[in-house]
């Protein structure tokens, strides 16, 4: 593809939400995605126009559990960076998300006081963007992928609601929590992600402090979660029955956001 403009995030995201459509519709349970062919596609690469670099950010924010990082270039951007894909990206259906009485029961009962929401851990983080970030950084402000992206546009409206973000490392932490750069996934184990037994008893047993009051993530009625399935099944198995447990889809936000602040 020729371009008298340089690309844009936009335009290599398009293109990859296109790859991962196209090898979806194959029944491909993976995709090896290479910078410098997806760059190629997009257009401007090679040639003087050619951001690499932007690409590249694409790509490592788009990774999820399950994604491999099969060949990093020296410096972690360049054309010969490969990222595997697992397949499909959509989020599973849930049973309970899928009953309208559950549906209709949330947003009827839903307050900001008896929600938590839990935001997943990235595996973008800012030390990639800058060698000179210090060795620790409050959390809030370490991950870059794209619940964290969502997290910033929506900063304004989430702010008003107690949060938390859910680390395959730490667990359930505040977004103040310090944490230092880790490769750490609950899809491998051999990463050594934190159990499901300790998130249980994260859940139970620890007071978290949200603006002026102490309280255990137990004592919420609904835990939104924003991320992938893998953190979705974590917190179905970390809190007890008597909490809803539901992924945060952009359609339900949105009705929220309506419906408490009209």
């Amino acid at each position: 593809m020729n371009r008298t403009m340089p690309p844009t995030q936009a335009d290599f995201q398009k293109v990859l939400n296109d790859i991962f459509r196209e090898s979806e519709e194959r029944g491909d349970s993976f995709v090896d995605v290479k910078a410098g062919d997806l760059h190629s596609r997009v257009g401007g690469y090679p040639g003087p126009n050619n951001r690499m670099p932007v690409c590249c950010t694409v790509m490592y924010n788009n990774m999820q559990d399950g994604d491999t990082v099969l060949s990093k270039p020296r410096g972690g951007k360049g054309a010969s960076l490969v990222i595997r894909y697992s397949l499909p990206r959509s989020k599973r259906e849930r049973d309970q998300n899928d009953n309208p009485a559950r549906d209709k029961g949330i947003l009827k009962n839903i307050t900001k006081e008896n929600t938590l929401i839990v935001i997943s851990c990235t595996y973008s983080k800012v030390w990639a963007r800058s060698h000179q970030t210090p060795c620790y950084v409050p959390a809030q402000e370490a991950y870059t992928g794209s619940t964290f992206q969502w997290l910033e546009k929506n900063k304004q409206k989430v702010k008003n609601f107690p949060w938390i973000i859910l680390s395959a490392k730490y667990g359930f932490i505040e977004p103040e929590h310090p944490i230092h750069n880790y490769d750490v996934t609950f899809n491998q184990p051999k990463t050594g992600p934190i159990s499901v037994e300790s998130l249980k008893n994260q859940v139970l047993y620890q007071r978290r402090l949200f603006g002026e009051k102490e309280r255990k993530l137990c004592h919420f009625k609904y835990v939104l979660v924003k991320g992938g399935d893998k953190y979705l099944d974590r917190c179905l198995k970390a809190f007890p029955s008597t909490v809803v447990v539901r992924e945060l889809t952009d359609e339900l936000w949105s009705t929220i956001v309506t419906k408490l602040d009209p």
